[in-house]
């Protein structure tokens, strides 16, 4: 669950800063709030959580933004194993 947390937190970061410099691509935003916008429900149902599911949606947006995104599954798996 902290690793959910950790991606959102980056998320929203990016946005922030994308938003200051006023370098803001409205698909990549929707992409990106896309890609994250199901982790609140994974982390509270995290039982039941389909973690593959959730690695294959920050994949897609990673794939597609790599070059102007945050990279979601790295920041994802470096956060797993920071606790680890």
């Amino acid at each position: 669950m902290r690793a959910c947390m950790r991606v959102i937190k980056m998320a929203i970061l990016d946005t922030r800063i994308s938003g200051w410099q006023g370098d803001v691509d409205p698909a990549r935003l929707a992409d990106l709030m896309d890609a994250i916008h199901n982790i609140p429900h994974l982390v509270q149902n995290w039982e039941t959580c389909d973690e593959e599911l959730l690695k294959s949606m920050l994949l897609t947006y990673d794939q597609k933004w790599t070059k102007d995104g945050p990279h979601l599954l790295t920041i994802y798996e470096q956060a797993l194993a920071d606790t680890q």
